[in-house]
C-alpha cells in the first residue's frame, strides 16, 4: 500500500481529475472532435463515458464532505489508512498503485517516514511506502492535505490518459462480475483439528506479514494434529489479480506441498474487481483446491460442522441458495453435532451496523436453534460476544476477527465504559503506546470432538484472550 493513496483528500482530488477528464472527452465528442479515436478512451462509448463520470461524481459525494477533524465523519485515520466505502474509489486506488509500481519513471520511496515515531527501526503502523515527488507532510493538527497544484503539476498526473483508461477497464470488471458457483464443497475433517481464522488480512503491509509469521509459528506447534487456515475475506484494495499475487499469495502462511488446508471466503473488496481474481486466481490455485472452485463450503468433523458462507458476492447478503444449502446441512447433521458459521460480514456489532440482508436471509438457519458459534470479519477489530438472540433465535458464541491486516483506529480505551451484552471482550491494546492504532491478530480454534477452544493471538505472538470451551 502507498501512503498517498491511503489519504482521503488526495484520493478524492485525483477522483476529481479523472471525472474532469471524462467530462472533457465528452465535451470534445459533442463538438464533433472524436478524441477517443486516437486516445486512451478510444473503445469507451459515449454512454459508458457519461456513466463513468456520473458514477465517479456519486462516489465522491457519498464520502464525508467536512474538512479536517472538526467533521465527526472525517477521522484522523483518513489521513493514513483511508479505506473508501465506495468500490469505485477502491478501484481508483488499485489503478494508481498498479501504474505507479510498474512505471520505471515514478520513484517509490521506502525510507522511514518518521511521523509519530521515534526510531527508524520501528515498524510503521500503516506504511512508509510513498510516491517520492509528491510531498507527504503532516501539519499541526495531523490533517494531511495536498493543494490542487501539487497534484496537478506532478508529472505522474500531467497526462491522465493511463488513469482514465485503466479506471474505465477496472469499472468494467467490477460490473461484469465473475459467474456465481452454486455447488458447494464439503471437506471431511478429523475429530481433532486446529483451524486458524484470520480476517481482512490481504493488505500486503509489513504488519500483515508479522501476522502470517505468527500463524506459521502456531501451525508448527503441533504437526501431529490436522491443520487448516481460513481467510475470512478481503484482499485490498479491490481484489485484482495483481493484488492477490502481491498482497495475498506472496505472504500466505501455508506453502505448497504442506499437508495444511487453505481456504478463503469472499469479502466485499474481493468483488470490487468483479471477483474475477478471487475465482480465477485464488480458488484456481492448488493451495485452495479443497474448495473445488466454490466460495461457500463446509468443514465437517465428527463433532462439528463449520459452514462457510459467501457474503461478499452479494455485498452483505447471501447469493444463490446458500441459506437452503446450510439449513439442509444442519438438518442432516446428527443431533449431537455442533454447528458453527463463518462469514465475511457481521450479523451484528457493538460498534457498527450489522448486515441487514444477511440477517434476513439467514433466518431459516438461525431458526434451527443449532448455531453454536459464528466467526466473521469485515469490521477491523477483535471482539468476542456471548450468547445472544437475533430476531428471537439463539446465536451462541460469536466473534469478530477482522483485525488481520488493515490499520484501524481504536474505538474504545481501557478506561471507557463497556458496551452492553452480548459484548464480552475486545482487544484494547494499541499497536504502540501513545498511538491510536489497533493491534493485528488472528484466532486459533482447537477442536476435539464436540469441544472447541478459541485462542486469540496478536501480531507480536501474545496470547491475549482464551475461551477454553465454546
Amino acid at each position: 500500500m502507498i501512503a498517498q493513496l491511503l489519504n482521503r483528500p488526495f484520493l478524492l482530488e485525483v477522483a476529481g481529475l479523472v471525472q474532469d477528464e471524462f467530462d472533457r472527452e465528452l465535451k470534445g465528442r459533442s463538438g464533433g472532435r472524436r478524441q477517443a479515436l486516437d486516445g486512451p478512451l478510444h473503445d469507451v462509448e459515449d454512454g459508458e463515458l457519461r456513466d463513468l463520470s456520473e458514477s465517479l461524481a456519486g462516489a465522491r459525494v457519498s464520502e464525508p464532505v467536512g474538512e479536517g477533524d472538526s467533521d465527526p465523519e472525517v477521522t484522523p485515520k483518513d489521513d493514513d489508512a483511508y479505506i473508501p466505502r465506495d468500490p469505485l474509489l477502491s478501484l481508483l486506488q488499485t489503478t494508481i498503485e498498479a501504474h505507479v509500481e510498474e512505471n520505471d519513471e515514478v520513484e517509490i520511496d521506502d525510507s522511514p517516514l518518521l511521523v509519530g515515531r521515534r526510531d527508524e527501526g520501528e515498524i510503521p503502523a500503516v506504511t512508509d511506502r510513498r510516491i517520492a515527488d509528491i510531498p507527504l507532510v503532516a501539519p499541526e493538527g495531523r490533517r494531511r492535505a495536498w493543494g490542487d497544484m501539487e497534484i496537478a503539476e506532478n508529472r505522474l498526473f500531467s497526462d491522465p490518459g493511463w488513469l482514465t483508461s485503466g479506471f474505465a477497464m477496472a469499472v468494467r470488471a467490477f460490473r461484469g462480475r465473475a459467474k456465481w458457483v452454486e455447488k458447494a464443497a464439503t471437506i471431511e475433517v478429523g475429530e481433532r483439528a486446529r483451524i486458524i481464522l484470520v480476517g481482512d488480512w490481504g493488505s500486503g503491509l509489513r504488519r500483515a506479514k508479522r501476522v502470517a509469521d505468527q500463524i506459521r509459528r502456531v501451525l508448527d506447534e503441533d504437526k501431529a494434529v490436522e491443520r487448516h487456515v481460513i481467510h475470512l475475506g478481503d484482499v485490498y484494495y479491490s481484489g485484482s489479480k495483481r493484488e492477490y499475487n502481491r498482497n495475498f499469495f506472496n505472504l500466505w502462511p501455508v506453502d505448497e506441498g504442506q499437508d495444511i488446508g487453505s481456504f478463503s471466503l469472499c469479502g466485499n473488496h474481493d468483488m470490487y474487481y468483479g471477483g474475477h481474481a478471487y475465482y480465477g486466481t485464488c480458488l484456481a490455485d492448488p493451495l485452495f483446491s479443497r474448495q473445488a472452485g466454490s466460495s461457500h463450503f463446509a468443514l465437517q468433523s465428527p463433532g462439528w460442522t463449520l459452514i462457510a458462507l459467501d457474503t461478499g458476492y452479494e455485498d452483505g447478503g447471501l447469493e444463490g441458495h446458500q441459506a437452503t444449502w446450510a439449513k439442509e446441512l444442519i438438518d442432516r447433521a446428527p443431533s449431537d453435532q455442533r454447528i458453527g458459521l463463518l462469514s465475511h460480514h457481521q450479523l451484528f456489532s457493538a460498534h457498527e451496523d450489522g448486515a441487514k440482508v444477511l440477517g434476513d436471509k439467514i433466518e431459516p438457519v438461525l431458526a434451527t436453534e443449532r448455531v453454536d458459534a459464528w466467526f466473521w470479519g469485515h469490521e477491523h477489530r477483535c471482539i468476542q460476544y456471548g450468547e445472544s438472540q437475533h430476531e428471537g433465535h439463539r446465536v451462541g458464541f460469536a466473534s469478530c476477527l477482522g483485525h488481520g491486516g488493515v490499520p484501524e483506529h481504536m474505538v474504545m480505551k481501557e478506561t471507557d465504559p463497556r458496551p452492553d451484552p452480548p459484548w464480552e471482550y475486545e482487544y484494547l491494546r494499541p499497536f504502540r503506546e501513545g498511538e491510536p492504532w489497533e493491534t493485528f491478530g488472528f484466532a486459533v480454534l482447537d477442536i476435539d470432538g464436540p469441544k472447541m477452544s478459541v485462542r486469540y493471538i496478536d501480531e507480536n505472538g501474545t496470547e491475549h484472550h482464551n475461551v477454553k470451551e465454546v
